[in-house]
């Protein structure tokens, strides 16, 4: 069972094959969703509330309008029971979870995202996205739960955060931030190195809000340190500028250093 977005619909799915619509007062909406061929284990709202997702004991997923009319085809991919289905926060896309021990992720069309999640040794029983969409967290018969990531920004998060780590022991020197990022990637300058567009795509999509701010600041920060440590202190201080524009919150913190770095 769950809850429609607003809180005025409840959806329900059984064993008897069906899913249905009531309102808080107990009373049905509509007919039944008939199109699975066995129990339906699992139902969650879109975010928006318009759309319904189910998962089977017949091994599919289904998409439905509240109306009861089914969206598409199946989605078929699973080897076993499918016993929990979720939304993504944004509503673009839905994972599911199975019989067959996987996690899988899928688009509204019903195509498969990437290669299932493999890990759990038994039946996986409950999905469910993080807030942000960036992680899945599963529970399983073997007694464990997992956190997976949800989505290619979190991975991309992962990688621009150890490409701050290379930028800090390799080239702390690098000018990590652009005006305008997007000039960069489009650019087929031979001039502009790998590194830099990876610095362009970082700030385009991983350091564009406030968490993604905060990372950037922590990088700038120890390139500063590392400037400092050889001797560059105009450098260092300027980086330690950056770093204080990107993230506030560091400027009693660094202030201090620039100002002590400048009086050398």
């Amino acid at each position: 069972v769950a809850f429609s977005p607003d809180g005025q619909t409840i959806v329900s799915g059984s064993d008897d094959k069906t899913i249905r619509l009531w309102d808080i007062e107990g009373s049905p909406i509509g007919q039944p969703f008939v199109e699975h061929e066995a129990s339906v284990w699992s139902v969650a709202f879109s975010p928006d509330g318009q759309t319904i997702v189910s998962g089977s004991r017949d091994k599919t997923i289904r998409l439905w309008n509240r109306q009861g009319n089914p969206i598409g085809q199946p989605f078929v991919g699973h080897e076993s029971v499918v016993l929990s289905v979720a939304f993504s926060p944004n509503g673009q896309t839905i994972v599911s979870c199975g019989g067959d021990k996987t996690i899988r992720l899928w688009d509204r069309e019903g195509n498969p995202i990437g290669q299932p999640f493999v890990g759990h040794e038994a039946p996986v029983n409950s999905v469910a996205f993080s807030p942000d969409g960036k992680m899945i967290v599963s529970g399983s018969d073997d007694k464990t739960l997992r956190l997976w990531r949800g989505n290619w920004q979190s991975w991309l998060d992962v990688c621009c955060q150890r490409l701050g780590y290379h930028l800090v022991s390799e080239d702390p020197a690098l000018e990590m931030t652009t005006a305008d990022p997007g000039a960069i990637l489009r650019s087929e300058n031979p001039a502009i190195t790998t590194t830099q567009k990876a610095c362009a795509t970082c700030q385009k999509y991983a350091w564009s809000d406030e968490a993604g701010r905060q990372t950037l600041a922590r990088i700038l920060r120890r390139q500063a340190n590392d400037l400092a440590r050889f001797g560059q202190p105009e450098q260092a201080i300027a980086k330690l500028q950056q770093a204080m524009a990107h993230d506030p919150n560091l400027r009693p913190e660094l202030e201090p250093l620039a100002a002590a770095l400048a009086a050398q």
